[in-house]
């Protein structure tokens, strides 16, 4: 790609970004994207990292695509139902307004679910400086 110095890497109304990853604002080109398609992003992976496979995945880009905007991710077997809601319903939802609005409120989301899911002695131990740094 040929990029002219001071020319904007983006367009309102182009669809730019991986597919399988877009958030639903992405993919409707929106111009304005801020945290929350972000936060999105690392439902992706997040997702993609529990369950194996992507949340959301069609036979091409436009049908991927399609899914992110409109079907839900399946369930992710093995994980408790509290880390499966913040990670189907808090972070790969739909509307914006309806996910974690900042990382911020995703990391003490997150922090407080970890800490009630586990014992935090052993959790300590086994993360050591990285836990108590959280």
């Amino acid at each position: 790609l040929l990029h002219i110095p001071g020319a904007p890497l983006t367009q309102p109304g182009i669809v730019a970004g991986t597919p399988e990853y877009m958030s639903p604002e992405g993919v409707r080109g929106e111009r304005l994207l801020d945290i929350r398609h972000d936060l999105y992003n690392l439902g992706v992976i997040i997702y993609k990292m529990l369950a194996h496979v992507l949340p959301l995945v069609g036979s091409n880009a436009m049908e991927t695509m399609v899914k992110h905007l409109v079907d839900r991710p399946r369930p992710i077997d093995n994980i408790p139902p509290v880390l499966q809601k913040i990670i189907i319903d808090l972070l790969l939802a739909k509307k914006r307004a309806d996910r974690i609005q900042d990382a911020h409120t995703a990391r003490r989301v997150f922090k407080t679910c970890f800490d009630t899911l586990c014992d935090d002695s052993r959790l300590a131990q086994h993360m050591g400086p990285a836990y108590t740094s959280l």
